[in-house]
């Protein structure tokens, strides 16, 4: 099991993805020796182990939205090219794209992963720039951090409901991921969004949402279920809305 699998590949994505390449590394470690404040040199080369070995990973999943009709369907793939390299790529059933690139290294206890993605679809592109942190307090606890910069330019026609059009975005999420079992993890995580230009179709420029995931982890398969809620984007490539969303989905290695 890779971390590249609970994070979106957009920042929710990415972030879930994160987290279980670090919950990998450090089950393995589950020892009465675990130090949350040392990564050892052998965790540091099972890190990178972990990543560089492992098959491209594919993940599927459906979101909808608590009041609306329309669901929305998302097929990924994650591929560690190096142990320090991940490309993914990300297409839904609205004709949104997106690929991106990390680079992950190990800095004392924390796991860090700056990265980039870029995002088009018939009506809009989308430039992101981020970095994602994480460390393992204890072996069944993980705290991470993701903060981004993303650049949106919509090309709606001004006759057609309004959407966004030019805008910078930035991005901040904070969470823990805790294991309830060696099986069974979950994992909560607060985002705020703050638009820095440009116009949004949302009315407040400063938004915040609250996302609970629970995943089950297999050999090859992760299932994991979403809900989420507070203004957000229930995909990137779709507007700000006020409702809560839930999503269902898996990824698979090989």
């Amino acid at each position: 099991m890779s971390l590249f699998t609970v994070v979106k590949l957009k920042p929710k994505k990415i972030i879930f993805s994160l987290l279980l390449i670090i919950s990998t590394v450090v089950s393995a470690d589950q020892d009465d020796d675990f130090n949350p404040l040392v990564v050892s040199n052998q965790q540091t080369q099972k890190l990178s182990k972990t990543t560089h070995d492992a098959s491209p990973d594919f993940g599927f999943n459906v979101s909808k939205s608590e009041n609306s009709d329309d669901y929305i369907a998302t097929f990924s793939v994650n591929i560690q090219a190096t142990e320090e390299m991940r490309f993914s790529f990300d297409i839904d059933n609205t004709g949104y794209l997106e690929v991106g690139a990390g680079y992950g290294f190990v800095v004392s206890q924390f796991y860090i992963e700056p990265y980039v993605s870029y995002g088009k679809a018939d009506n809009i592109d989308i430039k992101t720039l981020g970095s994602f942190a994480g460390i393992a307090l204890t072996p069944k606890i993980i705290l991470f951090a993701d903060i981004s910069h993303e650049w949106r330019d919509d090309t709606f026609l001004l006759d057609l409901p309004i959407f966004d059009l030019y805008s910078r975005e930035w991005k901040n999420a904070i969470g823990a991921s805790y294991s309830l079992t060696p099986s069974i993890e979950t994992n909560y995580t607060l985002r705020h969004d703050r638009l820095l230009a440009g116009a949004t179709n949302y009315k407040n420029d400063n938004v915040t949402s609250h996302e609970l995931v629970a995943s089950y982890q297999t050999k090859w398969l992760q299932p994991y279920v979403s809900y989420t809620y507070g203004p957000h984007r229930v995909t990137p490539g779709q507007p700000i809305s006020a409702e809560s969303s839930f999503e269902i989905g898996a990824s698979v290695s090989f």
